[in-house]
């Protein structure tokens, strides 16, 4: 009795998804850690590690069609229909740790931006007369 193409292809998309769930894990931990030299590469592999498994994907799909294929390879299929519970959980969780981040550098960047962009406030010389250049002036703020 040969292997059918199916058992192959779910073995190595349930392969595939292990290793994607822990490069997800890995880059959501690096952000939290904030370690952030590392998710470059962890995102690049990512990405490769996704394409591979939606090929993969595809051709379970082409070949769960058949019935007789489908029964054979019952088992793998819940084995990876867990494997795929498990991806999305943790794809979740990283699309949500790397929106605040992206959030919180906006926030940042944002609150730089509005300081920068601010018009100096006019200034005091020694004298009392308003400057144009800021040399050796002060604001003074006092109440009387």
């Amino acid at each position: 009795m040969s292997t059918h193409p199916l058992k192959t292809y779910v073995q190595e998309a349930i392969a595939l998804c292990h290793e994607l769930l822990t490069t997800i894990n890995a880059e959501t931990d690096a952000v939290r850690s904030k370690k952030m030299d590392s998710v470059p590469d962890l995102a690049k592999r990512k990405d490769r590690l996704t394409t591979q498994l939606q090929n993969l994907l595809l051709q379970v799909k082409e070949y769960a069609a058949h019935p007789e294929a489908k029964a054979e390879a019952a088992p793998l299929l819940h084995e990876l229909s867990t494997a795929m519970s498990s991806y999305d959980s943790a794809a979740r969780q990283n699309l949500l740790v790397l929106q605040a981040a992206h959030q919180a550098t906006s926030i940042f960047l944002d609150s730089v931006r509005q300081v920068v962009a601010k018009p100096k406030p006019n200034t005091y010389g020694k004298e009392g007369a308003i400057k144009e250049k800021a040399e050796n002036t002060s604001l003074i703020n006092k109440s009387f």
